[in-house]
């Protein structure tokens, strides 16, 4: 199944991420490419599709205006998203921080200081990890679980 920005917008589950890069609707989107390879020219697009998401399929990567994104091919729920040099965030659904959920949305990244607590429960900030395979495995988990999720 090939991702289409329109069933992207129609999985009630993505609207905390729309409204957190700003994209209203299919309309607002100016680009939209379904299972890229990421510009050659993007180092951090290249880690995140090809280091940390190498075991998902394919088909569940996509470019979305400046954005690039992982999300199910079949459920369209999005799993993963990165901006910028290297700002990464996963829907682990399983918080870390049980003291404080927010937590894990706030730190450092290649881009300086992040907030990125307007994508709501369930979402944490990645931190590359020098354990390829652990950070692999996170993806794939990530990607199991929005596969999980009935679609619209």
């Amino acid at each position: 199944m090939t991702l289409t920005v329109e069933a992207l917008f129609a999985q009630p589950d993505n609207q905390r991420v729309f409204r957190f890069l700003e994209l209203r609707g299919p309309e607002d989107v100016r680009f939209f490419e379904a299972g890229t390879d990421g510009s050659p020219f993007d180092e951090g697009g290249q880690l995140f599709f090809h280091r940390y998401g190498r075991d998902c399929p394919d088909a569940s990567r996509c470019s979305l205006s400046l954005y690039n994104l992982m999300a199910h091919e079949r459920t369209a729920r999005i799993f993963a998203l990165h901006r910028g040099r290297f700002t990464v965030a996963l829907r682990r659904g399983d918080p870390r921080h049980d003291d404080d959920p927010e937590e894990g949305l706030r730190g450092q990244t290649a881009d300086g200081q992040v907030d990125l607590r307007a994508l709501g429960p369930g979402w944490e900030l990645f931190h590359g990890t020098d354990e390829v395979e652990e950070g692999a495995e996170l993806f794939r988990r990530a990607y199991e679980r929005a596969g999980r999720i009935g679609r619209p």
